[in-house]
């Protein structure tokens, strides 16, 4: 045991003097480098040389007890250990000797990343409460309640204006198309009253005509006759009344018989009867009564001339004749339409006939963007099985000739929407993170308020959820509102530079 002993314990201390040596050096070494790179953090104090010197000659000291207690010599049986174990020492201070210090260490480099963060963060203005400084301008939202609290110049740049919310009913719209149609009936198919050769056209198409206005004639041998057989009876009309008359008188002094007397009086009757027929045989002609007692004077040229004359005031819209042209009693010869008025039919479908009555107000748009306000006179009562609509009718006056049949129109229907409802504009209302919302004014800040959106008509919506009695939202301006909420909330800290 205490051979044993005595061989090991000089190995011991000549490592223990090996390491105390490195250990020193090392210090040192750390010591000078520190001097030449002033932020290295960890920088050692320079060791004294006195504690170098006590730390030898304790090491010394106790090699010296410990050889004279075993009384022993050293086993140098391990030279290639002590060499192995002083070679990696001296190894590892001289690598340590020979290290470049010129770069910060690692621990430097994270610490001074830390300190950067720390600076930027520390600069960022991370009070969402509060206005940012004036440099920027910018509106700031609140997180929670999301509010844009904009400047006084912001507020008069952008027009913003408020409005205390209305409740009431809104009127529900019904787009449907139609087509502007000539007023039946105020329409006219002229066609002659009897056959013949056409001898004259007077109007021309698109011509405005007047009441009884000729426009056409045509030699009628039909018209011819009917004129001789009215003049016939006539005269024999006469010839009995003069007969009756006489006989009248002759059997009154008894003179002539009562048969005589009778006789007369039946011819009277029967030629009566023949004037009023051929009469109202020349009236069928288009002859009018005050014409009638000037045909014995009428002249021969004239004597088989039929007139085609205007029914109403209106318009030529259609024209089938020329000169010449054969035509019978079914020959149509003009259209003349009365445009003063007309109609606009539009074609409803059967899901929205429930709700739409008579009396209601129409609002028609031609292609050219111009409207005009009507009123539904007409439903019909049936529906179309083609297309599954209705017709309601609106009349609209066209006394300055605006409105051309033909025309397919747009048409609003305005229909009750039969509840009431909170009512703003319909620019209050803007979509932000597709969710319907407006701006609610609090205080001097402006908070956005999610809703739910009901009909619309013309510049007015319905707010079914969202709103309360005697609020204001914004009526101008919401749309730059929702520019500075949204403009404010992606910026964070980007917009910042140190």
């Amino acid at each position: 045991m205490n051979k044993h002993r005595k061989q090991i314990l000089p190995d011991l201390t000549c490592m223990t003097l090996t390491i105390c040596l490195a250990f020193c050096m090392g210090q040192a070494t750390h010591a000078e480098h520190a001097d030449h790179d002033h932020d290295h953090v960890d920088g050692g104090k320079e060791p004294q040389p006195e504690r170098l010197h006590e730390a030898l000659s304790a090491a010394v000291a106790n090699d010296k007890d410990d050889h004279d207690h075993s009384n022993c010599t050293h086993d140098h049986s391990k030279p290639e250990v002590e060499a192995t174990t002083r070679e990696t020492s001296n190894a590892k201070i001289t690598g340590h000797a020979n290290h470049d210090h010129t770069e910060p260490s690692k621990h430097e480099e994270v610490r001074s990343a830390k300190n950067t963060e720390i600076h930027d963060h520390a600069n960022c203005n991370h009070d969402n409460g509060k206005p940012s400084t004036p440099e920027h301008e910018h509106s700031t939202p609140t997180a929670v309640t999301r509010r844009v609290l904009p400047t006084a110049a912001q507020i008069a740049r952008f027009s913003i204006s408020t409005k205390v919310v209305e409740f009431g009913s809104i009127t529900r719209i019904v787009r449907v198309p139609g087509e502007i149609k000539i007023n039946s009936d105020h329409l006219a198919h002229v066609l002659p009253q009897t056959a013949g050769i056409v001898q004259h056209v007077s109007v021309r198409l698109g011509q405005k005509v007047k009441k009884g206005q000729v426009l056409a004639s045509i030699a009628s041998r039909n018209l011819a006759e009917a004129k001789a057989a009215y003049l016939t009876s006539e005269e024999r009309f006469n010839l009995a009344k003069e007969i009756a008359n006489r006989e009248e008188q002759l059997y009154k002094k008894k003179v002539s018989s009562e048969q005589d007397y009778l006789t007369a009086q039946g011819s009277l009757a029967e030629a009566q009867i023949q004037v009023r027929s051929t009469r109202q045989t020349l009236l069928t002609f288009g002859l009018r009564p005050d014409e009638l007692p000037q045909l014995k004077n009428e002249a021969e040229e004239n004597f088989a001339l039929q007139r085609v004359v205007a029914p109403f005031n209106g318009t030529v819209i259609e024209k089938h004749v020329v000169l010449g042209e054969a035509l019978d009693e079914t020959s149509e010869v003009l259209v003349i339409a009365d445009l003063s008025d007309v109609w606009v039919d539009l074609l409803v479908s059967q899901d929205d006939m429930a709700s739409v009555i008579k009396g209601l107000k129409v609002s028609v748009k031609q292609p050219d963007g111009s409207e005009t306000e009507g009123v539904i006179d007409f439903i019909s009562p049936l529906v179309k099985r083609e297309t599954r609509t209705a017709i309601a009718r609106v009349t609209l006056d066209n006394s300055n000739g605006q409105f051309r049949p033909g025309t397919f129109v747009d048409a609003a229907i305005h229909t009750p929407s039969g509840r009431n409802a909170f009512i703003v504009p319909l620019d209050s209302v803007q979509l932000v993170d597709d969710q319907p919302s407006v701006f609610v004014k609090k205080g001097k800040a402006y908070e956005l308020r999610s809703i739910e959106p009901g009909e619309r008509t013309g510049d007015k919506i319905e707010i079914l959820e969202g709103l309360s009695a005697g609020e204001s939202v914004v009526s101008s301006g919401a749309f730059h509102l929702k520019s500075e909420l949204t403009k404010s909330a992606h910026s964070g800290c980007s917009g910042h530079s140190h």
